[in-house]
């Protein structure tokens, strides 16, 4: 008995997406072994191949012979394009908090305040050493490092040496989300001369970044999605004068 056409069709398409779900799998699988900068540039590079798709495949349906139908049209292309540009951010922001270290160093009064520890979805070592600008007059009079996050996984941290001397350097070890550390520092003089500095960070590629980092990136991605917004907004407009020019 010979096989239909359609059976032929269905099946064909059925092995494709078959192909092309185990391609996406190997590919997330992989893209977890790439440094934060590659990740980045490839989900970025991946929905820019998807917005160029959509307008290609968007830009034709404007051909309609009314303005009813082509204001219809054209809406629900606008809608695609902010929908691809905020679903880029959004990429851009899980890539980079899930593949980093985040500090936060938050001020409390003119002499405490405390630094805050996330960790991100690898397991990550490091040494946080604290000093001040003027060690005599802003030393630390006291500081308390403690486990913020679930109760169940506490954070493994320590001091150098045997631990009985008064330490501002702690060791992290194996700190993975949603782990979380908080010190808390009180400072004889103001707590903004309060610095630290992260060293012996394994794995070597883990990125750690501090609040203001994280802003700059979040503001760079935001500016991404806004061009790439704008841009298919424009594209759209402009299919539309010319046609109707």
């Amino acid at each position: 008995m010979s096989t239909q056409p359609g059976a032929i069709k269905i099946g064909a398409v059925l092995q494709a997406a078959t192909n092309l779900l185990v391609a996406a799998v190997a590919g997330f699988a992989k893209l977890g072994q790439l440094p934060m900068d590659a990740r980045l540039v490839v989900v970025g590079g991946a929905f820019i191949i998807l917005w160029v798709s959509y307008l290609a495949w968007c830009l034709p349906l404007l051909e309609v012979d009314t303005r009813s139908a082509l204001r219809k049209r054209r809406t629900l292309c606008a809608i695609g394009v902010a929908t691809i540009a905020a679903s880029t951010v959004l990429a851009l922001r899980l890539v980079t908090e899930y593949h980093t270290v985040r500090l936060e160093l938050r001020q409390l009064s003119p002499t405490e305040g405390h630094l805050v520890v996330f960790g991100s979805r690898f397991p990550t070592t490091l040494k946080l050493e604290f000093t001040t600008q003027q060690a005599s007059r802003d030393s630390i009079l006291t500081r308390s490092p403690s486990s913020w996050g679930p109760a169940h996984i506490p954070v493994n941290f320590g001091l150098p040496g045997d631990g009985r001397t008064q330490s501002n350097t702690f060791i992290v070890t194996e700190l993975v989300h949603p782990q979380v550390l908080g010190v808390w520092f009180r400072l004889a003089g103001e707590f903004t001369n309060l610095k630290y500095v992260v060293s012996e960070v394994e794995p070597p590629d883990a990125r750690i970044l501090d609040v203001e980092e994280q802003r700059r990136l979040n503001l760079i991605f935001w500016g991404l999605g806004g061009l790439v917004c704008v841009v298919g907004w424009v594209a759209v407009w402009f299919h539309r004068s010319l046609l109707w020019s």
